[in-house]
Order: structure tokens, then C-alpha cells, then sequence
């Protein structure tokens, strides 16, 4: 029997990881602990600033113009910048691995203001550790937690021997 892995991530985030614990010859049980809902915006309302920053594949707007789209921007990890260059962004200036990380491209970045789409809920606060920059937010998405675990995934929970959390939140 093989190992299971019970995979928590918003479910349009969780295919690609199952296949990596596959291949690595574990059995995936994918349940999502969050539901992604976006949050629409009036494009009109958001301010003209010098670079975009995004944390998440979830924060990338895709109703922007093929102008906004050339704005500078910033990344956190390879999958937003992948996601990003589909969606039609072709200027990404910076990648790192984690905010921490991008906050000293940020810093030292030639720009002064900046949009940062981002969610209801953030785990680092770019606008505090970056005082002589201007950073608007734009919250573009909510992670709203299930309210119960599926039926099926409770009735396998003796047999999944690694739990993936992927946030503080989702392991609370």
C-alpha cells in the first residue's frame, strides 16, 4: 500500500503538486482547505504607479490593458511569474522564492510607486518595511476556509500518513 499524502492546496493549485508526490511514489488525496473567490475592481480606481508587486497567482488582474501589462513587475515565486507571462505580463524585473526576499529588489528598485495586488489576508506587509516607497493595495482575492472536511477524505484520515499546509492559515 502505498503512502498518502493528503495535498490542502486551493484546488486549481493542487494538480501539480499531486503529480510530484506521485512521482515520487506516494499516493496524492487532494481536499482543499480554502476556496479561492476573486474580488472584482473597477479598473477606473486604481492609481497609475511605476510597478506592479504580486505574491500569488491569485493576485494577478486580468482585466488590465496590454499598457498596464508592460508595467514593471515584481514576483513572488516561479509559478506567479509563469502565471504571469500567460496572463500577458512581459516586463517581470524581479523573481525571488518569498517576500523577505523580494523586499531587498524592492529596495533597491529604481521605482518609487507601486501596486500591490494581493488578498484579503497577507503574511508580510510590504508597505511598513518599504517607508520611502508609496505602495497602494489592491485587494483582488479572499482564501475563505471550508467550513468541514469531505465525508471521503475523513474516512481515510487513519491511512494518510503526511499532512501538506502550505500557510499559517490553513494550519489553523
Amino acid at each position: 500500500m502505498k503512502h498518502k499524502v493528503l495535498i490542502t492546496r486551493p484546488i486549481d493549485q493542487s494538480e501539480r503538486f499531486a503529480n510530484e508526490v506521485w512521482v515520487l511514489g506516494a499516493e496524492p488525496v487532494v481536499s482543499s482547505l480554502t476556496i479561492i473567490e476573486p474580488i472584482l475592481f473597477q479598473l477606473e480606481n486604481i492609481p497609475i504607479v511605476e510597478a506592479y508587486i504580486i505574491t500569488s497567482v491569485h493576485g494577478l488582474p486580468f482585466n488590465l490593458s496590454n499598457q498596464q501589462k508592460n508595467t514593471p513587475l515584481y514576483v513572488v515565486g516561479e509559478s506567479v511569474a509563469t502565471h504571469a507571462r500567460a496572463a500577458g505580463f512581459r516586463n517581470i524585473i524581479a523573481m525571488a522564492m518569498n517576500s523577505v526576499e523580494l523586499l531587498s529588489s524592492l529596495s533597491a528598485s529604481p521605482y518609487r510607486s507601486f501596486i500591490y495586488w494581493r488578498g484579503v489576508d497577507v503574511a508580510f506587509d510590504f508597505a511598513a518595511n518599504l517607508p520611502h516607497k508609496t505602495i497602494d493595495e489592491q485587494i483582488v482575492y479572499s482564501a475563505q476556509a471550508v467550513k468541514c472536511l469531505n465525508p471521503d477524505i475523513i474516512d481515510q484520515f487513519e491511512m494518510i500518513g503526511t499532512l501538506t499546509l502550505f500557510s499559517a492559515r490553513t494550519a489553523r
